[in-house]
């Protein structure tokens, strides 16, 4: 089994979709790692040149009620 098809096992049916239709020539990895990167960025996990940042500064693992 390639790398690409455990990946896609690991995403949900609509996921797959997503990727199916949306994203039809380019490797479904990179879509996901690119997506990935995104989220991490944007929730503050990662330094502008891209490495993770240590447990100091990131999001707190729970989230306060509101």
């Amino acid at each position: 089994m390639t790398s690409n098809a455990r990946l896609l096992d690991a995403v949900p049916a609509r996921s797959r979709d997503i990727l199916k239709r949306c994203y039809r020539r380019e490797a479904h990895a990179e879509v996901v790692e690119r997506a990935l990167v995104m989220l991490a960025t944007a929730d503050g996990h990662l330094l502008p040149d891209g490495t993770i940042k240590g447990s100091v500064g990131g999001r707190p693992a729970t989230r306060r009620p509101s």
